[in-house]
């Protein structure tokens, strides 16, 4: 749980900078974006988002053992190698 919130805590020091800045360059340019109100604070999405592609990359990677081990299964049951 404290790895959660330390990301959570880096995530939140990181906009806090990177936002200001943005927002002055938008004003500056003339781009206009819509600040909706949200429950979630964008420290809190990001942090969501962030652990989602986390635990993708690491289903993907068990995934990708599965497959391969499927496979040398199917060649070993293929020439007899093995009696499974």
């Amino acid at each position: 749980m404290d790895n959660l919130v330390d990301l959570y805590v880096n995530v939140d020091d990181f906009l806090q900078g990177f936002l200001g800045k943005w927002y002055k360059t938008l004003i500056s340019s003339g781009d206009k974006k819509r600040l909706r109100s949200s429950k979630l604070s964008q420290s809190e999405i990001i942090t969501i988002v962030i652990i989602i592609k986390l635990a993708l990359v690491t289903t993907e990677r068990l995934w990708n053992y599965y497959m391969v081990f499927c496979f040398i299964m199917n060649h070993i049951r293929a020439f007899n190698i093995l009696r499974i």
